[in-house]
């Protein structure tokens, strides 16, 4: 009979650091907002004001040599809008799905080497947040790129100097 090892951790998600090579096949939980202190400094890197927050929720697979951390990061900053320039909070949900392995002949191209064996989850949500990080932030979405293409195919149509040609040719 082959026993699957399931843990949830109790605490906040940036202070949890495994160490990979020792976890047991199974499943592991790892959700909670980010604390004060971690979002304080995650917004003074970031040159923000300590507004707004984040949560993480992540699912650990592990099938020794190989881990699997898939989920997601919810973040909220108060963001200035560079067309606008707006203040505005900004919410993003960044997703996870990263495979490691801590024996270097088991990684490939999707398989990332961890050569430290502790995984240090407040490194990698930092990670996983400045990889995500817009740094045009806008706040209206649907205007990105500074013309909505609907209008603008309309307005094309009508000011089009070869819809003349186009008439010519029907008649």
């Amino acid at each position: 009979m082959k026993h699957t090892y399931r843990a949830t951790f109790n605490k906040k998600p940036e202070e949890i650091i495994l160490d990979i090579q020792s976890l047991k096949n199974g499943t592991y939980q790892v959700q909670g907002e980010l604390s004060d202190k971690y979002w304080a400094n995650l917004c003074q890197e970031l040159e923000l004001e300590n507004k707004g927050g984040g949560e993480a929720t992540f699912t650990i697979d592990v099938s020794q040599p190989i881990v699997r951390i898939t989920g997601e990061i919810k973040t909220t900053f108060e963001r200035q809008c560079v067309r606008t320039l707006e203040m505005f909070m900004d919410s993003h949900t960044h997703k996870v799905d990263e495979h490691m392995t801590w024996k270097e002949e088991m990684a490939q191209e999707e398989v990332l080497y961890q050569e430290d064996v502790a995984l240090d989850f407040g490194d990698f949500i930092h990670q996983q947040i400045m990889l995500g990080y817009d740094l045009h932030p806008v706040k209206d979405r649907s205007h990105r790129g500074g013309v909505i293409l609907s209008d603008g195919y309309d307005e094309m149509k009508e000011d089009n100097p070869f819809a003349v040609l186009q008439k010519l040719k029907k008649s």
